[in-house]
């Protein structure tokens, strides 16, 4: 930047151009503040630096508290999505009616599924146990089977079954309540359509029978229910039908 001066000619005579010479400086030029910030001041600096700290802390917790992280995975609970079955056939001579379905699948290629009258068949299952019931029902049992498997399954007769030989059968049981005891029906198939673990069995075209007469034909979604298990009819001694009502005279 260009510095000028104005010299006045009396005082150059007398004291020389050095020291006559004032230095003028431009009219853009500005000279550095060197006052001494006030307290007031200096307060007014500190919140507006505490608000910004304050504002830049809010939005932070707003992102965290926005941030919640990928959902739980939905497990299906059958007291609150009950399974449903649309099955029927003929136990003992008796005609019998499926419709609800619950099942379970263990880390041993093995599934379980138990087809019941009632609303929730879940919620069957110890009163099945216990031989506490008066319901014609079904039990079907998968081996050498996983929820991923899909398929046409063939119905066989228990003690056929080679557990281990990485071929899916399953077994047909229904349950006649009158006599205590379980009627194996031995020829057949069911497709699975969709098995998901913690979630639903789909099973369609299930047909199954024994040279007896004993059938069972139909349908099924049936939810999860870790209370079937290893399920298996119960084994009652005495499976001798009722005796009959005494005659009146």
């Amino acid at each position: 930047m260009k510095l000028t001066y104005r010299c006045s000619p009396s005082i150059l005579l007398l004291l020389g151009l050095a020291q006559a010479c004032v230095k003028i400086s431009p009219p853009d030029m500005d000279e550095p503040d060197t006052s001494t910030p006030t307290p007031a001041d200096t307060a007014a600096d500190a919140d507006t630096d505490t608000d910004a700290d304050t504002d830049a802390d809010a939005d932070a917790d707003t992102d965290t508290d926005t941030d919640t992280g990928p959902p739980d995975p939905i497990e299906i609970e059958c007291s609150e999505t009950p399974g449903s079955a649309s099955a029927s056939g003929m136990i003992e001579g008796s005609p019998a009616r499926q419709t609800s379905a619950a099942w379970y699948a263990n880390d041993e290629h093995q599934a379980w599924v138990v087809l019941s009258p009632a609303a929730n068949a879940c919620e069957q299952i110890t009163a099945f146990l216990r031989n506490d019931h008066d319901s014609r029902a079904v039990s079907i049992w998968l081996t050498d089977w996983d929820p991923g498997d899909t398929g046409v399954v063939n119905v066989v007769q228990e003690p056929s079954l080679t557990l281990g030989d990485s071929t899916p059968e399953v077994v047909v049981n229904g349950w006649e309540p009158l006599l205590n005891i379980s009627v194996q029906m031995d020829h057949g198939s069911l497709q699975v359509r969709h098995a998901e673990r913690e979630g639903e069995l789909q099973v369609t075209g299930l047909d199954s029978w024994s040279e007896f007469g004993d059938t069972m034909f139909g349908n099924f979604t049936a939810c999860w229910c870790p209370a079937v298990e290893n399920f298996n009819w119960p084994l009652v001694e005495d499976s001798s039908p009722p005796p009959p009502p005494p005659v009146s005279d």
